[in-house]
């Protein structure tokens, strides 16, 4: 059997393992492997210098690339790191000498491994795929970019950016985020730049960029909040030489190396994602909750019809949410074990726990939704924004520094990465009706990033010790971007307004294959190959069981789904059933019946 897969990326990988087991080791079996990136994918490219410095936003100990089935010897990453790493990298000099001196780093649960060491592990990975491979399995590995796909009588021919053409009986994509076709906005202010000799970087994964041309004195906007303003924040302070030292009180200062540009960033709501808490979790603890159980959602669904209203799945996550909160308030008000494991009783049977709380001198008052979408509103009527905006951020450091289990605040967010497997299924198997998914995807999805996908408690402290150092500067919500007198210009709902020599996009593109540049995705769509989801204009529709298009032996995983499949960015985690493990395993069997 001859198989394509598009994509090198921990999909790509997984799919590849799942075949080469489920299949006879007597049974030819032959897989090309395509991605113009190093195995391991785009996102994990090791030989990118930015990825040397940017972080995981996940802890090593809760990395894998080894299936949950797996018939040999596995490892996470972080126990690669502290095992056959050295000698793999001492063995492969291809690899940037600075990923050895980053082992030592990765010394203990909490750890968060660099981009690139991630895309080392990959590659070690594919080698020990390899090296299990029966003599009648092959995988070929082109580092070419698949640029069109033509439907034959037995199977596909995919032509590749050299030329090159392969042919199989069968074809998946494992593909990640492209780039978008610029807006008319980015197109103005991208002319804009050029004529007035301006930096504008559109939205695109953070380790492509170069800044060798932004330095002191220039000021650049960075406009967007999420986890790739961390990336940017990282290359134009440490990337730039600087370095940060801590503090007697805990908190860190910044080391300028003079080379350093100002930023001016803003959002539209004018606050970055929570910080992820310190870890206390083994690789493949989750949480197990009390109240959003399977049990009480069918209940709830007995009672309208076999669907899910949006209030009640909302009210039961958030009385979960509460339920931890509580919980580690009680422990954290070093309750005795008798007056906790009553506080603990008492909730599973409250009717109020706002009520039950007083009793115990305790308060939800952190937990309030409105404050939570809207952290402005405890901003105070003679406080200045820049001063409520640390405080917020040290109150967020304070946090997360008690862990994601133990912590009241940041444990209770932590829980919704916990049960996303759930909120996936829920989803995906249309537990909403339509009016219910449109709320769920308005109203929850932008919360649930706000809590529980920020950034690792290193880059929240050094956002902080930039702002004290004077350069950044963080707009009030609303930014507004325009141009005039020959520079660009920054301003907000607070009437601020501060120039800048550049403009930096902080955030990956639009998931929507319509405005996708990838060239494959454009060819497909030019054969009517693939079209719209039934639920999303914006993600390409599959079969959900078995990742097929409507054209037979043509699959598709990954990110250009999203919208009909949900939270399709994630990393694969040792022992919970991950999604990409999952996907890889019915994607295989589909091929190989």
């Amino acid at each position: 059997m001859q198989i394509t897969i598009i994509g090198a990326g921990p999909r790509g990988l997984a799919l590849a393992e799942r075949l080469s087991n489920l299949t006879p080791a007597d049974q030819n079996l032959n897989i090309n492997l395509i991605d113009p990136s190093p195995i391991g994918g785009r996102v994990w490219n090791p030989f990118l210098e930015n990825n040397q410095l940017f972080l995981m936003n996940t802890v090593a100990s809760q990395v894998t690339l080894f299936h949950d089935q797996y018939p040999g010897k596995t490892a996470t990453l972080l126990e690669w790191a502290q095992g056959p790493a050295d000698q793999f990298l001492r063995d492969h000099s291809e690899f940037p000498s600075a990923y050895r001196s980053q082992l030592a780093d990765l010394n203990d649960e909490s750890a968060y491994s660099t981009r690139g060491l991630m895309g080392v592990y990959a590659a070690w990975y594919f080698q020990e795929l390899q090296d299990q491979l029966s003599a009648h399995h092959q995988i070929h590995y082109y580092n070419q970019v698949a640029t069109r796909l033509k439907v034959e009588a037995d199977g596909y021919r995919i032509i590749l950016g050299d030329g090159q053409e392969l042919t199989s009986s069968k074809v998946a994509m494992a593909l990640g985020h492209s780039e978008d076709r610029l807006s008319p906005g980015e197109k103005q202010l991208t002319t804009y730049a050029d004529q007035h000799h301006l930096g504008y970087w559109p939205a695109q994964h953070p380790a492509e960029s170069n800044f060798d041309q932004l330095n002191h004195p220039q000021t650049v906007i960075a406009r967007g909040f999420g986890l790739s303003f961390y990336d940017y924040l990282a290359a134009l302070s440490l990337g730039k030489g600087g370095h940060f030292t801590r503090r007697p009180d805990g908190f860190l200062t910044y080391q300028p190396s003079g080379q350093e540009p100002r930023i001016i960033v803003g959002s539209r709501t004018g606050f970055p994602p929570r910080t992820r808490g310190f870890n206390q979790k083994g690789p493949s603890e989750l949480y197990q909750p009390v109240f959003f159980t399977w049990t009480n959602l069918d209940q709830i669904r007995s009672e309208h019809d076999g669907k899910l209203p949006y209030e009640d799945f909302e009210k039961l996550l958030y009385k979960e949410m509460d339920y931890v909160y509580l919980v580690n308030a009680g422990r954290l008000a070093d309750f005795n074990p008798e007056k906790q494991a009553k506080l603990e009783n008492d909730l599973k049977t409250s009717t109020d726990f706002k009520a039950t709380a007083r009793q115990y001198g305790l308060t939800l008052a952190d937990l309030d939704l409105r404050n939570l979408r809207h952290p402005d509103r405890q901003q105070g009527p003679n406080q200045s924004f820049e001063d409520f905006f640390k405080n917020y951020l040290k109150d967020d450091i304070e946090s997360a520094k008690l862990g994601n289990a133990d912590s009241p605040l940041t444990g209770s967010f932590e829980i919704l990465r916990d049960l996303r497997g759930m909120v996936r299924t829920i989803f995906e198997q249309d537990y909403f009706d339509d009016h219910d998914r449109q709320r769920f995807v308005h109203e929850f999805r932008s919360l649930e990033g706000r809590l529980s996908v920020g950034p690792p408690l290193i880059r929240t402290e050094q956002l902080l010790a930039l702002i004290e150092a004077g350069l950044v500067t963080v707009l009030e919500p609303g930014i507004q971007i325009e141009t005039g007198d020959d520079h660009f210009w920054a301003s907000d709902r607070g009437d601020h307004h501060y120039q800048a020599d550049g403009v930096i996009e902080a955030r990956l593109a639009t998931v929507d294959f319509h405005l996708a540049l990838n060239p494959l995705l454009k060819d497909l769509q030019e054969q009517g190959l693939i079209q719209a989801s039934p639920i999303d204009e914006r993600a390409i529709d599959i079969n959900r069981v078995t990742f097929e298009l409507n054209q037979h032996g043509l699959y598709l995983s990954g990110i250009p789904t999203e919208g009909y499949k949900y939270f399709t960015t994630v990393i694969p985690r040792p022992g919970v059933n991950t999604p990409i493990f999952k996907e890889a395993t019915a994607i295989a069997s589909s091929m190989l019946k």
